[in-house]
């Protein structure tokens, strides 16, 4: 091809390439064809398809700063690997990296049913809990302007090796915006910015908006967060208190994410779990301190080996808890399936904007 088209090329496992060899190959090229899968394939810019091609020849890449993070990132999970259970090794990549390939079918089907997969996802917190970081390392001494600047620095740096998901795409261009409008003395408004940081990615990307279901999950449920949560927490006592590590808080949190989120997962996996609401509730307390210490375990491991073992057994009985939960709940399978269309998904949420409408409406009359 002599133009610069995007190709997914189907190959058996070995032998393994990385990224940025430079392949030659002869094989058919096929159209994406017209499905949903062939429409996610377009919004990542891939035009064609090549099944097992034969490789004429190969030239092994000498470096690149993109070659060179994903190696970085590959050295973090092999530690990982090398220094915990598979299992726990696994959900911490996914935790920390937004790695999935190592999780087992059966875990995959347990993170499902247990509807826990969106923990692997990466998120805001992972960009948040880089920039405090960051910004607590720096400022010791460096004043706070290149502190921040650095912090920024890395978040693009951590998006360029995680993939640049939508979910840490959207979280990182929040982050930039979150602590531009502090550095300038303005008010951080999450509801503005969530619509900037959509219209960015969509101006970039506008295939996006339609054709990516993380893009979608990763928006309505932040939106579900930001408007409907403060209406339940307000509504009912229960939610009044955040609970012993916040699981009342978290179980708010899943509950108003999963409002704003239903029908595009009934209409796109036709199936959902009511087990997911206590799931959820008692494991996203456990994350935050997880991922500081899968941080700080991986940190260890790249200056000392024995250092990071040591920051792995530190981590590790969270990690098991955590997946005995995940398969705990997984083994409860309450889920039903919902045949959820458009019109049905249209009635729903004129339903949900409405009574959000209504509820703002009401507290500003009563204030």
């Amino acid at each position: 091809m002599k133009n610069k088209e995007k190709i997914l090329m189907r190959m058996p496992k070995y032998p393994e390439f990385s990224y940025g060899d430079t392949l030659s190959f002869q094989g058919a090229i096929y159209d994406v064809g017209d499905n949903s899968y062939s429409k996610y394939l377009l919004k990542e810019g891939i035009s064609g398809i090549v099944n097992f091609p034969e490789i004429v020849d190969t030239d092994k890449s000498y470096g690149g700063f993109k070659h060179d993070l994903i190696k970085f990132k590959d050295r973090i999970i092999n530690f990982f690997d090398g220094t915990l259970p598979e299992k726990e090794s696994s959900f911490l990549s996914g935790l920390i990296l937004g790695e999935k390939e190592g999780f087992s079918e059966e875990f995959k089907e347990a993170m499902k049913k247990s509807g826990t997969t969106h923990l692997v996802a990466l998120s805001g917190y992972n960009v948040s809990l880089l920039v405090m970081g960051t910004l607590f390392m720096f400022s010791f001494f460096l004043p706070r302007l290149l502190s921040l600047f650095l912090a920024l620095v890395l978040v693009i740096i951590f998006v360029t090796m995680t993939g640049g998901e939508s979910s840490v795409v959207r979280a990182a261009i929040i982050g930039f915006l979150m602590f531009a409008a502090g550095e300038s003395g303005r008010l951080f408004d999450p509801r503005n910015v969530i619509m900037i940081a959509a219209l960015i990615m969509l101006l970039i990307n506008p295939r996006l908006l339609v054709f990516d279901i993380g893009f979608e999950l990763s928006f309505l449920a932040f939106l579900g967060i930001v408007y409907l949560k403060p209406i339940i927490a307000g509504e009912s006592k229960f939610f009044a208190e955040p609970g012993f590590m916040n699981w009342r808080d978290n179980l708010n949190s899943t509950f108003s994410a999963q409002i704003m989120v239903l029908p595009i997962i009934w209409g796109n996996f036709g199936y959902v779990s009511p087990v997911s609401l206590p799931a959820n509730a008692l494991i996203a307390g456990l994350i935050p301190v997880t991922m500081a210490l899968g941080f700080g375990a991986a940190s260890l491991g790249l200056l000392s080996h024995h250092l990071g073992i040591l920051g792995s057994w530190v981590v590790f009985p969270f990690l098991k808890l955590e997946t005995f939960m995940v398969e705990l709940f997984g083994n409860i399978d309450l889920g039903f399936s919902v045949n959820f269309g458009l019109v049905a998904s249209v009635v729903y949420y004129s339903a949900v904007l409405y009574f959000i409408a209504w509820k703002r409406k009401k507290c500003l009359k009563n204030f």
